[in-house]
């Protein structure tokens, strides 16, 4: 992405940039971002958000892949059709799209999870109400402990 503040590349990333008047904001959800501007260099690389004025140099925070700001990701990520898809792709798709660390109380667990075919439909759901729906069909249950989805059976 070419802006009047430096050429933005990604590298195997999920990110986001902003231009506004005087002010270049890159997010970097997964991987990396590089932003060349003349003969300036800056690396932004997962869980940061970085900020370029203009002859200045870069001011950096954290922010997390599940935080709030991340919300427009999951509002427009594509349908996921589950039919006959299991139960694992499903949850890694979801996590994924939401930001957060699978995991799974055991690997009997995951292993199950791979062998649960789905079927249906989550075209009017966004990815952290499909988890919910998904599962309520099942003998899985799930929390949401920080930044991760953690899958468990009581």
């Amino acid at each position: 992405i070419d802006t009047p503040l430096g050429a933005v590349t990604d590298v195997g990333t999920q990110f986001s940039v902003d231009l506004d008047v005087g002010l270049l904001d890159v997010a970097v959800r997964e991987g990396r971002v590089d932003v060349h501007d003349a003969g300036r260099e800056f690396v932004a690389v997962a869980g940061e958000r970085m900020r370029i004025e203009p002859g200045q140099g870069a001011t950096f925070e954290q922010l997390a892949a599940h935080d709030d700001y991340w919300d427009w990701v999951s509002a427009l990520a594509p349908a996921y059709d589950i039919e006959n898809r299991s139960l694992l792709d499903f949850l890694r798709w979801a996590s994924r799209e939401t930001g957060l660390e699978l995991v799974f109380a055991d690997n009997d667990l995951r292993m199950a999870a791979m062998r649960t075919d789905l079927h249906g439909s989550i075209e009017d759901f966004e990815p952290t109400e499909a988890i919910g729906a998904v599962l309520s069909t099942t003998n899985f249950e799930y929390r949401f402990d920080g930044n991760r989805l953690v899958i468990y059976r009581d």
